[in-house]
């Protein structure tokens, strides 16, 4: 499966949220998701083939392992299951060298629109963002699914200006200085 995805930066999430609610977008309750990511050894973030791994606890309780490889900025081919054990399978992936690159964590509402799912997201050390994103075939063209998002978006008030193409694990980075 390839997940296609626009981030924005926001300045007001509560406003946003209120904007978003007045045109019929329904959010589910808070969801707290703590990420622990992790790179290829010597890997280089972001380019295409690029292989990361990550292990999200949500709300301390569900965990999922994550295979994602990059097609281009935030569009990635991505694999996904539940795990029982989350500690043991941080091990596992220590153990085959993977390196440690990020451990974060966020509050996320979710909400589906539209065939879309649409994310309100408070990071820690991070600030708020939208994320819009729709889980097509490996071989969808993914600009012509950014061209229908950003319609999306901008149908509901949320403009260019503060699109971020980096995921959370490479901002906290860059902001870390690392």
């Amino acid at each position: 499966m390839r997940e296609i995805e626009i981030k924005a930066r926001v300045q007001d999430l509560s406003q946003l949220k209120k904007s978003l609610e007045s045109q019929a977008v329904v959010f589910g309750p808070p969801l707290k998701q703590h990420d622990t990511v992790y790179n290829e050894p010597g890997g280089k973030t972001a380019t295409p083939g690029y292989n990361f791994l990550r292990v999200r606890t949500e709300n301390d309780v569900l965990s999922t392992f994550t295979l994602k490889q990059t097609v281009k900025d935030l569009d990635k081919i991505e694999h996904e299951t539940v795990i029982d054990q989350p500690e043991e399978m941080k091990t596992m992936i220590e153990l085959m060298h993977f390196e440690l690159f990020s451990d974060l964590t966020k509050i996320r509402q979710k909400a589906k629109y539209q065939g879309y799912e649409i994310c309100l997201d408070s990071v820690e050390g991070l600030g708020d963002f939208i994320e819009i994103e729709k889980l097509t075939a490996d071989d969808a063209d993914g600009d012509a699914v950014r061209d229908e998002m950003w319609q999306v978006l901008e149908a509901l008030g949320v403009g260019r200006d503060g699109e971020v193409k980096k995921g959370y694990d490479i901002l906290m980075r860059e902001k870390q200085g690392l």
